[in-house]
């Protein structure tokens, strides 16, 4: 079957089905953002039915599975933690089987390849990037903080969820930014699971930030924090492209606290995305 489908088709249907079974040593987690695009409001409804029927069986394997709707009603977001590279290759040596390859066949007409993207951040096993380099899937080197350090009160509810995009002014800048980024990171495990920076490969000024911000209260008291006021700001005025910067914010399950969320973040270059299937944090079944 698989050998029946377009080279096109075949780069995201490997996002979703089977990768060759490997031995795998103990590795960390990682995030994978798709831009999807599709080819009709009617085809968008039909994947997100096939996210909504796969994603009960996912938490084993990664703890943010997400889908969201932009503003366009035919480009969608989805966020991607896996656990670790064997957990993906895992997940998708499971979604194999003649009855789940049928199921994602009948959707994959849906979308528009060529307007379809993949970025992944994150230390990854020579299995995962196999599959990974088979989606045309764009690497990005993180170059500091960290990914996925749940804590005990952490729920899907509560956490927020931001991904920016900006220039330094000039390369030498992009490195005072890095260095000053990894300085600060450290002190960030208490409002932020996932906080984390990576660089644009495609050239050497380009960052983009992801930060799972465990609830509303760490969201602000990020932002007042001695780290960030005092440590981060001062150099983000002397290193960056301000006008360049490009905010996404997924929507809040709780309504009062997406609304905080707009009042903090008003004024900057900031688009939202609805939350549509999926889970932002999920434990890992015991």
């Amino acid at each position: 079957m698989i050998a029946r489908l377009t080279r096109v088709h075949s780069v995201w249907f490997s996002l979703c089905c089977c990768v060759a079974p490997q031995a795998e040593a103990k590795d960390s987690p990682f995030f994978v953002q798709t831009t999807l695009a599709f080819k009709s409001e009617a085809g968008a409804a039909e994947y997100e039915k096939w996210f909504g029927d796969v994603v009960a069986s996912r938490a084993p394997y990664a703890s943010m599975y997400l889908l969201t709707r932009t503003a366009d009603p035919l480009v969608y977001l989805q966020f991607e933690i896996y656990r670790s590279s064997a957990a993906f290759v895992e997940q998708h040596n499971d979604d194999s089987s003649v009855q789940s390859l049928a199921k994602f066949k009948a959707i994959q007409d849906h979308i528009d390849f060529d307007r379809t993207s993949v970025k992944v951040a994150g230390k990854v096993s020579e299995a995962a990037r196999v599959s990974l380099a088979s989606m045309r899937a764009v690497s990005h080197s993180r170059t500091g903080g960290h990914t996925l350090l749940a804590g005990k009160n952490d729920t899907d509810e509560d956490c927020i969820i931001l991904m920016s995009t900006f220039r330094a002014l000039d390369e030498d800048k992009a490195d005072t930014y890095k260095r000053a980024f990894e300085q600060v990171a450290p002190s960030m495990k208490p409002f932020a699971s996932t906080y984390f920076q990576c660089k644009d490969p495609a050239d050497g000024v380009t960052f983009s930030e992801v930060m799972v911000f465990r609830n509303l209260e760490a969201f602000e008291n990020h932002y007042s924090s001695k780290a960030i006021v005092e440590g981060l700001m001062p150099t983000v005025a002397e290193t960056l492209d301000l006008e360049s910067t490009q905010i996404i914010a997924v929507s809040n399950v709780v309504a009062s606290e997406a609304g905080a969320v707009r009042r903090a973040l008003d004024g900057v270059n900031c688009s939202y995305v609805e939350r549509v299937q999926g889970y932002a944090f999920r434990r890992a079944p015991e």
